[in-house]
């Protein structure tokens, strides 16, 4: 049993009653109660705040997965749409070629052509009025000997002297009609050297004396729709790579001629390039780059230029054909 003065103490919610003992146990059941309600109470926010805690921790956890598994599907994503502008810059680059080399057939093709048809009916002409003026002169002079045969001999001799002249007249015209035939053939193979792209003749140096670092070229420009010019550009980073010489890309086209707006020169004249050559900038042995290159150029009869741009960047330029 319990003994109210005790609880009294020990519980200051507890009233002393020394009168009524009954009392105080009720009310020290009471309290109890409701301590232990209270008590249960906070058990169950706790269980309740631990079940949230959990909840956000697994919601936490999803969404960090779910952003890792975007951020792999984007980096795939982001490798197929590379993959394929790659294959597409191929692709117009083989076009490119192929349309180049097409028209530069269809155009030599016409050319020679034209030309053929043009010394035929040129030659067939001379002839005919080789052959006629022929005939005519020893008809004509087959006329005055027929009508100076009762003459005297010197009228014959003057009728075959005027024959004589007149045949040298016509083989001479003959002989010019054919110096024309043989412009005209000169003409056909000067037209046949115009349309051709130009090549080099001779390879460039090796780069002995350079540094693998120090035989970088940035890139190769050549005006966009010249396909000469493109053919050139392909021909020299060719060469070059068979030198030793390191290129970043192939050639690659810009839109518009650079002239002295755009790049500011060691001389004067109006700058019209077929095509640029960007050297690598960075490197104590520029000059020596510049000087092979432009050597290079030389031996295959070409007169290259060094310029440099608005920003001091050294470039080389070939001009262009057309």
């Amino acid at each position: 049993m319990i003994n109210p003065t005790t609880q009294a103490q020990t519980n200051p919610n507890v009233k002393e009653n020394p009168s009524n003992p009954e009392q105080g146990s009720k009310e020290l059941a009471e309290t109890i109660n409701k301590a232990k309600a209270e008590a249960d109470a906070q058990a169950l926010k706790g269980q309740r705040i631990e079940r949230a805690t959990w909840f956000l921790l697994i919601m936490y956890a999803a969404l960090t997965l779910a952003i890792g598994l975007l951020t792999i599907w984007s980096n795939r994503q982001s490798r197929v749409t590379d993959n394929a502008a790659s294959k597409f810059n191929e692709l117009q680059m083989a076009k490119i070629r192929t349309d180049a080399e097409y028209k530069i057939q269809v155009d030599t093709t016409r050319v020679r052509e034209d030309a053929a048809r043009d010394l035929k009916v040129t030659t067939e002409e001379v002839r005919g009025e080789a052959g006629k003026k022929v005939e005519e002169a020893r008809a004509e002079a087959n006329v005055k000997i027929e009508s100076a045969r009762g003459d005297a001999e010197t009228r014959i001799a003057e009728a075959k002297a005027e024959a004589a002249r007149q045949i040298a007249e016509v083989q001479k015209e003959v002989a010019r009609q054919q110096e024309r035939a043989a412009e005209a053939e000169k003409a056909l193979a000067e037209v046949r050297v115009k349309i051709a792209p130009r090549r080099l003749t001779v390879g460039f140096p090796n780069t002995r004396g350079l540094d693998p670092a120090n035989t970088w070229i940035a890139g190769i420009m050549y005006k966009r729709g010249d396909d000469e010019a493109y053919q050139f550009a392909v021909n020299v980073t060719n060469a070059l790579r068979n030198a030793g010489w390191m290129i970043d890309e192939e050639p690659f086209p810009i839109d518009k001629d650079w002239t002295m707006d755009s790049i500011e020169a060691t001389t004067a004249p109006k700058v019209r390039p077929g095509i640029t050559i960007l050297i690598g900038t960075g490197s104590p042995h520029l000059e020596l780059r510049q000087k092979v290159l432009v050597e290079g150029f030389a031996a295959s009869g070409f007169t290259p230029r060094v310029i440099l741009t608005s920003s001091g960047r050294p470039v080389v330029i070939i001009g262009s054909k057309f």
